[in-house]
């Protein structure tokens, strides 16, 4: 009988001690375990950095093609600039209080799941680069494959398609080198067609054309019939509008911070380049230009030269009521001036 009491006592205490054990692990973001991923998302990790500086960084947890906001406080009155780095991506930030510096990044499609080197420079007033390195975690995502079919000029382009798409690449390119300044945005994403706009691809799926063309998709595509208004998702800048051979005809908006959306295959515009336009206002009709498949609006996103999920930036919260709980609190981790 006493050993039996025993017994029961010894489970007791080792159920106890693993239930503790899963506590303290469920605590840190590990990549692409699902139960961590909610309270990952909500929360932010803060490093600090050895000059007395800390970075924080919102989600705490990152996946490929994912977006986050980062601020670095403490920096000093005597910076410059400062940017971070991450998955090949360079991304500035304005100074949003005297001390503190606030961007926003993003990953790659392909960015690869595991541990990617982070990097905070700092510039200051005398020119001279502070880098600060340190390492940060990138969780697993599978994306789709699709097969499509479209007109063969799109898989096979004549000559004069390809100069024609040489072209609006480089206006593209042009749109993009909007000068980097603070936001021109003070409220959250919208979906440009509808809150409950259907969703006819994800972003980062592959692609093939006819059998053959094997590309990523790096945008959102959003259903509707020709015609269907198209608003800007926030405020921002008309940086190009465009008849483009795969994008049809194409507005791009530059949101400040280094945030871009761009806006393919409409039917009509309603807007002209270099014209300022608020979250909600019409943008153009939704149409079936350039390389579809059918009529709807591809939602492109990009911030710095790092193009991501449309979704993520529409679900992100650039101005949360009350601030999470940090689920990792790292003090100089393995950070060098």
């Amino acid at each position: 009988m006493r050993k039996t009491q025993q017994q029961q006592r010894m489970w007791q205490r080792l159920g106890s001690m693993v239930l503790v054990a899963i506590a303290v692990v469920g605590f840190f973001p590990v990549a692409g375990h699902a139960a961590d991923r909610d309270t990952a998302e909500a929360a932010h990790r803060i490093i600090e950095l050895p000059n007395g500086a800390s970075l924080r960084v919102r989600p705490a947890l990152l996946t490929p093609g994912g977006f986050f906001e980062f601020e670095v406080r403490g920096a000093g009155q005597e910076i410059e600039s400062l940017a971070l780095r991450l998955d090949q991506g360079r991304f500035e930030a304005f100074q949003s209080s005297p001390e503190r510096w606030r961007g926003y990044g993003a990953l790659r499609a392909s960015a690869s799941a595991g541990t990617a080197e982070l990097e905070v420079e700092q510039r200051d007033r005398q020119g001279i680069v502070h880098r600060h390195q340190t390492t940060f975690a990138i969780a697993s995502k599978d994306f789709p494959s699709t097969q499509l079919k479209v007109a063969p000029k799109f898989t096979q382009p004549s000559a004069a398609q390809k100069a024609r798409n040489k072209k609006d690449q480089k206006a593209f390119a042009a749109a993009y080198a909007a000068p980097f300044g603070p936001p021109l945005f003070e409220t959250n994403f919208a979906n440009p067609v509808a809150p409950d706009a259907r969703v006819n691809s994800v972003f980062g799926g592959r692609r093939v054309f006819n059998g053959k063309t094997k590309s990523r998709h790096l945008g959102l595509d959003l259903d509707g019939v020709i015609g269907t208004p198209i608003y800007a998702a926030a405020d921002g800048v008309v940086r190009m509008r465009r008849d483009c051979f795969y994008a049809g005809n194409a507005v791009v908006l530059s949101h400040g911070a280094g945030i871009f959306t761009a806006y393919f295959h409409l039917d009509e515009f309603a807007v002209e380049e270099g014209q300022p336009v608020r979250k909600g206002q019409l943008l153009g009709k939704m149409g079936k230009t350039g390389r579809v498949t059918g009529p709807h609006l591809h939602l492109s996103a990009k911030v710095g030269a790092t193009t991501f999920d449309p979704a993520a930036l529409m679900a992100f919260d650039f101005f949360p009521e009350g601030a999470q709980p940090p689920v990792v609190d790292v003090i100089n981790d393995g950070l060098t001036p």
